[in-house]
C-alpha cells in the first residue's frame, strides 16, 4: 500500500512540475530576459535553521544536498543535512541531524554517494548517502577535527592515480588534507605551519610586510579553491581581504599574495575555462577577477549590494558568472556585455548565504538564511565548446582596454 501511494505521488509531482523539469534539462524555453524560478525546497525538520551551504551531485544532476546551522558568530547547537531530488521537490529524499551546525559540504566526483561535511565544532566527516536505511551513525565516518569551525571542505582529485582526498580549512590556521581512500582511515597529510597564517601588515603603499618576530595578529582562512591545471596549487581567501596562492609542496610560505579586497573574502573560484583566471567575492560589495601572475585585480565588478556571499562561474558559458548578496539579490554578469552592470538581476526573498551552479547547466541554487533553497534557470546562456578559453581571454582583454 505504501509503495503504491509513493508511486502515485511521484506521478502527480511529475505532471505538476513537468514544464520546469524540461527547462532544467534544457528542453523547455524560458523567458529570454529573466531568471526563471524553478523550485523551492523547504523542510519543516530544519527547525528554523539557516541554509549555510549546498552542493550539487557530480553525477546525478537531479540531486542537491543542503546543510543547515546557526550562522551567528560562536553559534552552538545541532545542525541538519538534507538530500533533495528534483523529481520530488516537496519532500527530501534523506534527512540527517548532526551534533553541531553544518558549515560546509561537498560531493565526491569519483564516488557520488559520498558527501564530505564540515561542522561548526571543527569536525570533518564523510557521509554515505546510499546507506539511507541504516542507522545514521553507520553512514558517517569521522576523519578528524579542527580546533575551530570548518569554513570549507572540498574533494580534490588526483587524476593520475584516480583517487580523491578531502581537504578542509578552518579559522585557526589549519589547512589539512585527509586520506579518504580505501577504508577511509584518517591520516594527517598536510598542516600548514603556523607562521604561514600570521598577519600580513599592509603599508600605505599597499605592499605586504611579513614581520619576523612574534606578537602579531593571525590571519584567518575562510575559503579556497584548487587550480584546475595543478592539483597541488590553490588560492586561499582570508578574513583580512588578502588572497594567497599556495602550494601543498611548499608549506612554509605563500607563492604570491593578491591585494584588492578591503573586507573578508567569502568565496574564490578558478575559471573552469581558462586556467590562469580566478574570481573572488567579498564583504566589500565587490566581485573581482584576477590573473594568477598579476597581483592586483584585473577587473572589478561593483554590485552595489551588501556583502557578496557567493560567486560561481557558469559551466556552459566561459564569460558568465553569478553572484549573490546578503540582501537577497542574485546577479548574472557577462564580461562580453558589460563590466559595469549585470545582464540579469533578481531580488529574491530573504538573505542569501550560498550559491552554486548545477553541473553543465544554466541552473543555479541559492540557499537562504530563512531555511529555504530556491533554484533558478538562467535563460539565454548559449553553450560554448572548445573555444571557450579564447572567448574569455578576448573578453578580458577588451574589458581592460576600455
Amino acid at each position: 500500500m505504501k509503495s503504491a501511494l509513493g508511486k502515485t505521488e511521484q506521478l502527480v509531482l511529475h505532471k505538476t512540475f513537468h514544464n520546469k523539469a524540461l527547462l532544467h534539462r534544457k528542453v523547455g524555453k524560458g523567458n529570454q530576459a529573466d531568471l526563471h524560478h524553478l523550485w523551492k525546497f523547504e523542510s519543516d525538520c530544519a527547525n528554523r535553521l539557516s541554509v549555510s551551504c549546498l552542493a550539487w551531485n557530480q553525477r546525478n544532476v537531479d540531486s542537491l544536498a543542503t546543510g543547515y546551522g546557526n550562522t551567528g558568530f560562536g553559534s552552538t547547537g545541532k545542525g541538519f543535512l538534507c538530500i533533495w531530488s528534483l523529481k520530488n521537490p516537496k519532500t527530501a529524499v534523506q534527512m540527517m541531524y548532526t551534533h553541531s551546525g553544518v558549515s560546509t559540504i561537498d560531493f565526491s566526483s569519483l564516488r557520488p554517494n559520498l558527501l564530505a561535511v564540515g561542522l561548526n565544532d571543527g569536525s570533518v566527516s564523510i557521509h554515505n548517502i546510499r546507506r539511507q536505511k541504516e542507522h545514521p551513525s553507520a553512514n558517517r565516518i569521522l576523519l578528524g577535527k579542527h580546533r575551530c569551525p570548518v569554513w570549507q571542505v572540498r574533494w580534490i582529485c588526483c587524476r593520475a592515480h584516480k583517487v580523491e582526498h578531502v581537504v578542509s580549512v578552518s579559522t585557526e590556521g589549519q589547512f589539512i588534507k585527509w586520506n579518504s581512500h580505501g577504508n577511509l582511515m584518517q591520516i594527517d597529510v598536510l598542516k600548514l605551519k603556523k607562521n604561514l597564517f600570521n598577519a600580513v601588515w599592509v603599508s600605505r603603499e599597499k605592499r605586504p610586510i611579513y614581520p619576523k618576530e612574534n606578537g602579531f595578529v593571525k590571519i584567518r582562512a575562510i575559503c579556497f579553491d584548487f587550480s584546475p591545471k595543478d592539483a597541488s596549487t590553490y588560492i586561499l581567501g582570508t578574513e583580512s581581504g588578502l588572497l594567497h596562492r599556495c602550494s601543498c609542496s611548499i608549506g612554509e610560505h605563500f607563492l604570491n599574495s593578491y591585494l584588492g579586497h578591503d573586507a573578508p573574502v567569502y568565496q574564490v573560484q578558478w575559471s573552469p575555462h581558462l586556467n590562469q583566471i580566478f574570481i573572488s567575492a567579498s564583504a566589500d560589495w565587490t566581485v573581482k577577477l584576477w590573473h594568477e601572475k598579476i597581483f592586483s585585480p584585473t577587473i572589478v565588478f561593483r554590485t552595489g549590494d551588501k556583502h557578496i556571499t557567493g560567486v560561481c562561474w557558469a559551466p556552459n558559458n566561459s564569460t558568465v558568472f553569478a553572484c549573490a548578496s546578503l540582501n537577497g539579490s542574485i546577479q548574472v554578469w557577462d564580461i562580453t556585455k558589460s563590466t559595469l552592470e549585470p545582464i540579469r538581476s533578481k531580488k529574491s526573498y530573504g538573505n542569501i548565504a550560498c550559491l552554486a551552479f548545477a553541473r553543465d547547466s544554466s541552473n543555479v541554487a541559492a540557499g537562504h538564511e530563512d531555511g529555504t533553497v530556491s533554484t533558478f534557470h538562467i535563460s539565454g546562456l548559449e553553450f560554448v565548446g572548445s573555444k571557450s578559453s579564447n572567448r574569455l581571454r578576448d573578453a578580458i582583454s577588451n574589458a581592460t582596454l576600455v
